[in-house]
């Protein structure tokens, strides 16, 4: 029981990271545009 709910925990931080990740990702993006515009 232990185990499987570490399992899912560790799951939904993987989660929250590649979330964190395509965030920055996008942020960055958007601001090289703005930077490219001028």
């Amino acid at each position: 029981i232990v185990f499987s709910f570490l399992l899912m925990i560790l799951a939904l931080i993987a989660d929250m990271l590649g979330r964190q990740r395509r965030i920055q990702e996008e942020i960055l993006y958007k601001l090289k545009k703005k930077e490219y515009k001028k």
